[in-house]
């Protein structure tokens, strides 16, 4: 009672249904790793670009993660010598994620530099080093329906 039928996507179609959205926390969980630097050791993008009918989109191309009980999930590790903690939380409408340490983690520039090739779209997901060099970090293949 009082749950919302989300966007799902299955077998490469949307459509809507109970437990659908979920990948909109996964997906805000991944982007805020990135900026901070966290190791991802698992991560899933979406076989297509759900934004790709000209709705507004949220977070680059790129920075998405789908998560599928048992099959797909998202798998962050800590790399710094003290504690840090996500904080999710729901104003207006709006999805806000915050990353709590016992120390200041500076936020990384990511870039997420997307190529469409034969209805494919290849996003390569990469950080930009103290050298001023982009590392890649990270590559998805979406398809445009």
């Amino acid at each position: 009672m009082g749950f919302k039928k989300g966007r799902n996507l299955v077998n490469g179609q949307v459509n809507e249904t109970y437990g659908g959205g979920l990948c909109q926390l996964s997906g805000i969980l991944y982007h805020t790793s990135l900026l901070a630097g966290l190791a991802v050791l698992e991560r899933h993008n979406h076989s297509v670009d759900l934004y790709a009918n000209g709705e507004q989109r949220f977070t680059p191309l790129g920075a998405d993660a789908t998560v599928a009980f048992g099959y797909k999930d998202l798998r962050v590790a800590n790399p710094f010598g003290f504690a840090v903690r996500f904080e999710v939380e729901v104003v207006a409408e709006t999805l806000v994620c915050r990353l709590r340490s016992e120390k200041p983690i500076p936020a990384l520039e990511i870039e997420f530099n997307g190529v469409s090739k034969n209805g494919m779209v290849e996003v390569e997901t990469m950080k930009r080093l103290s050298t001023g060099e982009l590392q890649q970090v990270g590559r998805s293949v979406y398809r445009v329906p």
